[in-house]
């Protein structure tokens, strides 16, 4: 029984220590029987246990030990609130909160600006800086956008025209008419520019420039109704070929003034200042002036060459009249006031005109190359 008693005063020991660390605080009752049942010692054994199982001394031990435990439980419990503490603090960055998206969306406004104060340059003048905005397409990251003509753009081309069988009869390119023996001495040989839509060129040549993009080339084949047409029979004229003038010739005073320069006169001998082609050379004088009309005379030397608006004639038989001969030649190409003409029959009363284009009735080729354009 003295056994038995010592096991069961030590576990109610125990049992109260384990109570003490309960995390809850409270602690857990003891069995109803060692309170109620009084322990019993054997004799032999409270000699063999001596001090040790005096009420006293155990008393103390047991106050010692449990105050050693309460100061190991408290610091327990301090080092767990710290590491609760240290958890929650680790563990709070991971928690979705209104700030985050915030920052979030202050972190995207700052790359907005970032990319837009990249697009600030600076350039540079004669009189210093000045800063600018530019802005970048798709197009511009690969290329500047290409510029595509349409109708009423200004247009810039290099062109060469040729018939079907390579032969060149135009181009814009001076060394490419040397080349070909096609070279005119009075023309300026540069790019083509014009307006497109205004009918100013054949109608195929717009057409195929129309969608171009500028550095672009093409070579395009034109029927004749898309280049100059089909002959057209009241085209051809048939001319006298001696024509004749009075000597005596009419004209207002006001006409006269703006083109001889000065006041007409009775007996004022003149010539025609900065006269044109057609515009005769010889001298003539003023007759006599009626209210608004100026009276003048021809005084043409015979056998002379003037030029007409049918060509070269010969001046002859100068009475009260002048008489002309038109010596133009089949085949010739002559300019005249209604434009260019060919002569394509000569007799001895008349001579044939065609002021068809020579290019009439002909399929042409034509390599285009798109330089230039201001798009409207």
């Amino acid at each position: 029984m003295g056994e038995e008693r010592d096991m069961i005063g030590s576990e109610g020991v125990r049992q109260k220590d384990n109570a003490e660390e309960s995390p809850m605080g409270e602690p857990s009752p003891e069995p109803a029987e060692a309170e109620k049942q009084p322990e019993e010692r054997n004799p032999a054994e409270e000699q063999k246990t001596g001090e040790e199982d005096k009420p006293g001394k155990t008393a103390k031990k047991t106050k010692k030990k449990k105050k050693a435990k309460r100061k190991s439980k408290k610091k327990k419990t301090s080092k767990k609130k710290e590491a609760r503490l240290v958890s929650d603090d680790v563990k709070e960055p991971d928690r979705p909160s209104q700030s985050n998206d915030s920052l979030k969306l202050i972190a995207g406004a700052a790359i907005v600006l970032v990319v837009l104060v990249s697009l600030i340059y600076f350039t540079k003048e004669d009189t210093g800086y000045r800063v600018g905005v530019t802005t970048t397409t798709l197009a511009e990251s690969m290329e500047e956008e290409a510029q595509v003509a349409g109708e009423y753009d200004i247009v810039t081309v290099e062109y060469k025209a040729m018939f079907l069988n390579g032969t060149v009869f135009d181009t814009s390119d001076k060394e490419v008419a040397e080349a070909n023996g096609i070279v005119e001495p009075l023309r300026t040989y540069e790019p083509l520019t014009f307006t497109l839509g205004y009918e100013t060129l054949i109608d195929g040549f717009e057409e195929a420039i129309i969608g171009m993009e500028v550095g672009e080339e093409k070579e395009i084949v034109l029927a004749p109704e898309k280049a100059y047409g089909y002959p057209m029979r009241d085209l051809i004229e048939v001319i006298e070929r001696v024509q004749v003038s009075s000597v005596v010739q009419n004209v207002s005073v006001e006409k006269f003034k703006e083109d001889i320069g000065v006041e007409p006169t009775e007996g004022l001998v003149f010539t025609v200042p900065n006269r044109s082609f057609y515009e005769l050379s010889w001298t003539m004088s003023v007759l006599e002036i009626n209210n608004d009309t100026v009276t003048f005379q021809y005084h043409p030397a015979e056998n002379n060459t003037i030029n007409t608006v049918f060509g070269p004639a010969i001046v002859y038989g100068i009475d009260d009249e002048i008489r002309i001969k038109l010596t133009a030649e089949e085949g010739d190409n002559i300019m005249t006031v209604a434009g260019p003409a060919k002569v394509i029959d000569v007799n001895e009363e008349n001579i044939t005109v065609d002021f068809n284009h020579e290019l009439a009735g002909k399929t042409l080729k034509f390599y285009i190359k798109l330089i230039g354009l201001v798009q409207q």
